[in-house]
C-alpha cells in the first residue's frame, strides 16, 4: 500500500491496518492516532514527527524505521522489532513494550516517561541525553551493561529517575550520567 492510500483510508475513518505492508513509505508528520498496525511491516518507513498516540504496533516490523521526533504516547509495541530504528527526540510516554527489540536503536534525546520496557532487548541502544522517568526495565537484557557495569553503551548526560531494575527493585536515585 502507498502512503497516499493509507492516509486516504485513515481520513475516511479506517483505523485497522493489521498486517499491512508499508515498507519504506514516507509518512512524515502524519497524524495516525489510534491506528492499528498490529503485525504490519513498516521496515525503513519514515514516520518522522508523526503523531502516533494510542496506536498499536504489536508484533510490527519497524526495523530501521525513522521515528525522529515522533509522538508515541500510549502506544502498544509488544513484541515489535525496532532494531536499528531512529527514535531520536521521540516522546515515548505510557508505552507498553513487553519483549520489544531495540537492538542498536537510537533513542538519543528521547523522553521515556512511565514506559514499560519489560523484557526488552537493549543491546547497542543509544540513550545519550535521554530522559528516563518511571521507566520499567524489569527483565531487560543487556541492562546491567547499560547502566552499572562497564558503561559500554552511550548514555552520557541522560537524566534518570525512579526506574524499575531488571530484578524488580526500584531505584529512586536521581542521576545524570556524565560523559
Amino acid at each position: 500500500m502507498t502512503a497516499e492510500e493509507l492516509l486516504r483510508r485513515y481520513a475516511a475513518g479506517e483505523r485497522d491496518f493489521t498486517g499491512i505492508d508499508l515498507e519504506g513509505v514516507s509518512l512524515v508528520r502524519a497524524n495516525l492516532v489510534k491506528a492499528n498496525f498490529r503485525g504490519a511491516n513498516l521496515a525503513r518507513a519514515s514516520l518522522r514527527e508523526a503523531i502516533l498516540n494510542e496506536a498499536c504496533f504489536d508484533d510490527a516490523n519497524l526495523v530501521g524505521a525513522d521515528l525522529i521526533g515522533a509522538d508515541l504516547i500510549g502506544v502498544d509495541l509488544k513484541r515489535a522489532n525496532l532494531s536499528q530504528a531512529n527514535l531520536r527526540g521521540a516522546c515515548l510516554e505510557m508505552i507498553s513494550t513487553c519483549n520489544v527489540n531495540l537492538t542498536n536503536a537510537n533513542l538519543e534525546g528521547a523522553t521515556l516517561l512511565d514506559t514499560n520496557l519489560l523484557n526488552a532487548e537493549l543491546a547497542g541502544v543509544n540513550l545519550s541525553h535521554a530522559i528516563l522517568i518511571s521507566t520499567n526495565f524489569k527483565g531487560a537484557t543487556r541492562f546491567g551493561e547499560l547502566f552499572w557495569d562497564d558503561w559500554t553503551l552511550p548514555i552520557w548526560d541522560a537524566y534518570i529517575n525512579h526506574i524499575v531494575l531488571p530484578d524488580g527493585t526500584i531505584d529512586n536515585n536521581v542521576r545524570i550520567h556524565p560523559c
